[in-house]
């Protein structure tokens, strides 16, 4: 795998700690942006030696293809509670659980994703996130095909990648703003991806 960490935790102290390291690199993206996301910093912000945390990860592109990971497992499992809930929804109902699974954990945090979706292009993690979408299309058509019946996982994939362009369009524009600023933007992107998988499904 593509920037691993150097060894993954096993003991509550451990994990602590690394949790604890990609917390602080969130945190660093959030206000520093790409330009001042270093080792150093997130050290520095997690309260560990540069030294712990490179036990860890090897440079700051493991940490940053750590908290990608830790996001689409997020959204993974979002996902998952999604079908699991979907007894009962109809369509658009559906449409919008579909949507939502990967728009709300993607934008928990405008300012970080901006960020990190600006390094992800240096990551050279493209085949990693096709097979990711994939396997969440192959999670989400039980839920598809509530809201468009002939829907098949190429369509789905091809949905959630359009759900996708929304968060990365969002992204490129980002300001480091208020608040209520930032939520206005996490609304318009929750809308505007549900508006775009119902568009693509109903297309198929």
């Amino acid at each position: 795998m593509r920037h691993a960490p150097r060894r993954q935790p096993k003991q509550k102290r451990s994990i602590a700690m690394a949790e604890a390291i990609l917390e602080a690199a969130a945190r660093v993206l959030a206000e520093d942006g790409a330009a001042g996301f270093t080792t150093n910093r997130v050290a520095e912000r997690a309260g560990a030696s540069i030294g712990s945390l490179y036990q860890f990860y090897r440079d700051k592109d493991a940490i940053a293809a750590a908290l990608l990971r830790r996001e689409r497992d997020a959204i993974r499992a979002a996902m998952e509670a999604a079908v699991a809930g979907a007894e009962g929804l109809e369509a658009e109902g559906a449409a919008h659980a579909i949507s939502d699974s990967v728009i709300i954990p993607a934008m928990r945090d405008p300012r970080m994703r901006a960020a990190l979706e600006r390094l992800k292009a240096d990551l050279g993690l493209a085949d990693e996130t096709i097979a990711f979408f994939e396997g969440l299309a192959q999670t989400a058509l039980p839920l598809a095909r509530r809201a468009a019946p002939e829907a098949d996982e190429a369509l789905v994939f091809e949905a959630l990648c359009g759900v996708r362009s929304v968060i990365v369009a969002a992204s490129a524009r980002m300001p480091q703003d208020e608040p209520a600023v930032l939520e206005e933007i996490r609304a318009q992107c929750r809308d505007r991806g549900r508006m775009v998988l119902k568009t693509l499904l109903r297309a198929g």
